[in-house]
C-alpha cells in the first residue's frame, strides 16, 4: 500500500533557504501554476516571460474623414494615442490600415509617426516615415480610392508612449482620408 504524508508545511531545518527536489512530482495540473497578471510595472511574472512574448494588444478605429492641403507638416486629426507600457524596455509595434485618395492634383506625399515628439526611426533623410505614395507608381488619376497599409516599431524606453501621426504632400493638393470607421490601428507590446 502506498504511503501518505499529510502536512501543511515543509521547511528547511533553520526555516531558511530552498528545498531541492531530487526526484519529479507526479499528478500537477496548471492549477499548480501561479497566474501570470499583467500590471504597469515590472512585475516577477513578466521577468518569467521569454523574449518576444506580448505583453498587450490595443486596438483601435478612426471615423474621422480629413483633407489635407497643405505642403508642410499636418497633425492628422485623431490618429493620437497612448499606450500605457507593461515594461518599460519592451518594443511596441503598430500595424496600420487606412483608405485615402487625391481630389486634386494627384502628387508625392508621405505619413510620419511620431513617438512621445520623436520620430519613430533615426534615418535622417527619411525620420519617421512609415508611408511614402506617388501617383506615378500606379498611374491613378484624381479620384483613385485605394487602402494603404503600413508597420512599424518603437523602442522608447518609456512607462508610457503617445504616438501621433502628420501627413505632408511635396506640391499643393487635396489628400482625403476617407471612409470613417475604416483606419484600423494595432498596438502590440512585445518583451525584448
Amino acid at each position: 500500500m502506498a504511503s501518505k504524508i499529510k502536512v501543511d508545511q515543509i521547511q528547511t531545518g533553520d526555516g531558511t533557504g530552498t528545498i531541492a527536489l531530487q526526484n519529479q512530482l507526479s499528478g500537477m495540473t496548471h492549477a499548480s501554476v501561479p497566474t501570470l497578471t499583467t500590471g504597469h510595472i515590472p512585475t516577477l511574472t513578466e521577468a518569467q516571460m521569454p523574449a518576444g512574448s506580448v505583453l498587450q494588444v490595443q486596438t483601435f478605429a478612426i471615423t474621422t474623414d480629413q483633407s489635407i492641403t497643405s505642403t508642410t507638416e499636418t497633425t492628422l486629426a485623431d490618429w493620437d494615442f497612448t499606450i500605457t507600457k507593461v515594461a518599460n524596455n519592451s518594443k511596441i509595434i503598430c500595424f496600420i490600415k487606412f483608405n485615402a485618395y487625391y481630389a486634386s492634383s494627384a502628387t508625392y506625399w508621405w505619413i510620419k509617426a511620431y513617438a512621445n515628439g520623436s520620430a519613430v526611426t533615426s534615418t535622417a533623410a527619411w525620420k519617421g516615415n512609415i508611408w511614402t505614395h506617388s501617383h506615378l507608381q500606379y498611374s491613378f488619376s484624381a479620384g483613385a480610392h485605394q487602402q494603404f497599409n503600413a508597420m512599424f516599431y518603437d523602442t522608447t524606453n518609456a512607462s508610457s508612449v503617445n504616438f501621433t501621426f502628420k501627413a505632408q504632400q511635396i506640391a499643393a493638393g487635396s489628400l482625403q482620408l476617407w471612409g470613417a470607421g475604416s483606419h484600423q490601428f494595432t498596438f502590440m507590446e512585445i518583451k525584448v
